[in-house]
């Protein structure tokens, strides 16, 4: 869980997912753009309130 504080001051808690691996993405992807980086050079990560299901694989 993480806080998360938006620029209004209103609060919320969040689960972070990350992918760590993001060197088989696609270069074009959005987040790659938005944040002006390289596929495998820095994760990508949510950010998730508390009412969102996230579906991970059993390791």
């Amino acid at each position: 869980m993480v806080n998360l504080v938006g620029a209004d001051g209103a609060k919320v808690k969040a689960v972070a997912v990350c992918h760590r691996d993001t060197s088989a993405w696609n270069p074009r992807h959005l987040a790659f753009q938005l944040l002006k980086v390289k596929p495998g050079t820095v994760p990508i990560c949510h950010f998730l309130p508390e009412d969102h299901i996230v579906w991970v694989p059993k390791h």
